[in-house]
């Protein structure tokens, strides 16, 4: 369980998580606690939730500190999404997220699992619950109680546990853990592979088709039969609810390079080929890093930030076609009035007959000048 809690050294307030009783006496559970918080300790990154402090309460229950989230799951923020798209177009939340947005809190959670990685760490339980987002940007990856760490001479700095010193407390061999419906096929058919980077990767995957299809790539009436599609079913593809080969069923490409669509609503086709890869079936198919995955898409993120800077400089141009056309108008009309003014007025009169038709040649003249302007900018 998780409490709020008052830091009365530094007086901030922090979360702090707490073993049920009943787990209290299972010397397992208390050390995949401790192995829990110190990974989670040891991972220095902005989008990984900081864990403070570990120990025991007078009460006999282990408890660990950690930053308080304000704000909601990725998984709230795909549902809202989705549900305020219309069959034609994608549309911003009230509350400002959207496709591009989306896409960029899954680049961050990316980023920080390469990270863990070459750490050592897998976090063997990616899904939308478990990444945390705030109110001022900030994405976090939560819930480490399943992480692996996983020996290798050629890590620097790997992470340290309790459980890293023996074997009593490692995943036995044949087991599952993780949610059932973002579990790599090798983890739930005969294959004996164990959970690694690619495994996570996997996982990475599916949250990915989760943003762009709205939900989960199986589900089922309970996990075994999610667990069986996983095993024995392609992976689904995006135009249907059924399973398909794989491959961009269900879609419209406009063009090679061009966007599809899903319901009516655009759906980018480099995004349906990078999730696609990164769910491959086969592990040798799928990137062979997250950082591979990082850089795909911060380069599909670079794109669709530039092309929406095109869209609104067109807009821009737009709007400055009719603005220059209303001044170069006016600036005729008042030209015309101006030439009517000097027609009616006798060289002889004086000047301050003629200081109306002189003002309206001015302001032709200033109008004919800031058109002119108007239309250098858009060069």
């Amino acid at each position: 369980r998780v409490i709020r809690v008052k830091d009365m050294l530094l007086n901030r307030i922090l979360a702090m998580k707490v073993v049920h009783d009943h787990l209290l006496k299972d010397e397992v559970n208390i050390h995949r606690f401790i192995h829990e918080a110190q990974v989670g300790a040891q991972l220095q990154h902005p989008n990984i939730l900081p864990i403070y402090d570990v120990g025991i309460l007078s009460s006999g229950h282990a408890y660990m500190t950690m930053a308080e989230i304000k704000g909601d799951s990725l998984h709230k923020h795909i549902t809202a999404v989705h549900n305020q798209t219309s069959l034609a177009e994608w549309r911003d939340t009230t509350d400002g997220w959207n496709l591009h947005r989306l896409v960029s809190a899954f680049h961050d959670v990316c980023k920080a699992i390469a990270y863990t990685h070459q750490r050592g760490v897998v976090h063997r339980d990616l899904k939308p619950k478990n990444i945390m987002t705030g109110p001022f940007g900030e994405v976090l990856v939560v819930d480490w109680g399943l992480a692996k760490v996983i020996t290798d001479h050629e890590l620097v700095a790997s992470i340290d546990t309790v459980r890293s010193e023996s074997g009593a407390y490692e995943t036995a061999v044949g087991s599952v853990n993780g949610t059932p419906a973002y579990l790599a096929p090798e983890l739930v058919t005969n294959d004996t592979r164990a959970a690694n980077a690619l495994t996570d990767l996997y996982a990475l995957g599916v949250i990915l088709y989760e943003i762009l299809r709205g939900k989960p790539a199986y589900h089922g009436n309970n996990i075994y039969q999610i667990m069986m599609q996983i095993a024995s079913e392609p992976q689904p593809g995006f135009g249907s609810d059924t399973p398909t080969d794989g491959k961009v069923q269900g879609l419209e490409v406009n063009n090679e390079t061009g966007p599809v669509t899903y319901r009516g609503a655009a759906l980018p086709l480099a995004l349906v080929e990078v999730c696609n890869k990164a769910r491959a079936r086969d592990p040798n198919d799928r990137y062979q890093s997250v950082s591979e995955l990082v850089e795909v898409i911060g380069q599909w993120l670079d794109g669709s930030r530039r092309h929406q800077e095109a869209l609104a400089l067109v807009d821009e141009a737009k709007g400055m076609n009719g603005e220059i056309l209303t001044k170069q108008t006016r600036a005729a009309e008042l030209a015309e009035q101006a030439r009517d003014l000097v027609a009616t007025t006798l060289p002889w009169q004086p000047s301050d007959a003629k200081l109306e038709a002189w003002r309206r040649e001015d302001e032709a003249t200033a109008l004919r000048t800031e058109g002119m302007l108007k239309r250098f900018q858009q060069v």
